[in-house]
């Protein structure tokens, strides 16, 4: 445009659109309709909503209104072009390293809601086949104030809290937790990884349905690996 002197639809032309293959479509469709008379902000506008490209919308913006100001194209396009390709550099080099870190996000994640699950879990399962004991020897309540019965030996030995484990209030704060959990992580995924506000989106799908098979999984493993025996006729 600037040194050759022609217009924005012949410098379009001359583009090699092999090397964007993926801006191809979009810069033919802003070819054909400069070249059909339509107007020219409007296609450009068509054009950075179609490509959905912020740096587009940024740089281009500039680009045009540098132009219509009075300013050299070449030099123009140079200056926006090299502070263009600075910004995706800077970018790439960001999405490496976060990149790490968000691999590290989805086990850790469900490492921690794991934890959680598990324990309760197990202390669930203990606490029914402690209670099935004392409940075979009479009333619990008589059992452990009586320190001469296996009961009063359990209430004396620190494992009374399993009798009367606080089930669903245990069970409320667990669930808790792991929301907690779940919206941190999430908030921490989008500030290291940056972008729009979808990424919300994507690691609240990602971390809620790993979250979801941990919560279906835990208790049917804890009910495999974790059988605790009753005793019978004691």
């Amino acid at each position: 445009m600037g040194g050759k002197g022609i217009t924005v639809g012949s410098a379009l032309a001359e583009i090699d659109r092999k090397s964007m293959e993926n801006l191809e479509p979009f810069i033919a469709g802003v070819y054909s309709k400069i070249n059909l008379g339509l107007d020219e902000k409007l296609s450009w506008d068509r054009f950075v909503g179609e490509s959905g490209s912020n740096l587009i919308y940024k740089y281009l913006n500039i680009f045009r209104d540098a132009v219509e100001l009075g300013g050299k194209p070449d030099i123009i396009g140079q200056i926006v072009g090299s502070s263009m390709l600075e910004q995706v550099l800077l970018r790439e080099k960001r999405n490496s390293i976060a990149m790490g870190f968000v691999i590290l996000l989805v086990p850790m994640h469900a490492m921690m809601v794991g934890i959680f699950l598990f324990l309760y879990h197990i202390m669930v399962m203990m606490s029914k086949a402690i209670s099935s004991v004392v409940a075979e020897l009479g009333s619990s309540s008589s059992a452990l104030s009586n320190p001469g019965t296996v009961g009063g030996s359990l209430g004396g030995s620190g494992l009374s809290m399993f009798v009367n484990f606080p089930e669903q209030e245990v069970g409320l704060f667990v669930v808790i937790m792991i929301i907690i959990i779940t919206i941190a992580n999430v908030i921490a995924g989008k500030i290291v990884m940056g972008g729009d506000r979808y990424m919300y989106y994507f690691f609240s799908s990602l971390l809620l349905l790993v979250t979801g098979i941990i919560y279906i999984a835990a208790p049917v493993i804890v009910a495999m690996f974790f059988n605790i025996p009753t005793f019978q006729g004691v």
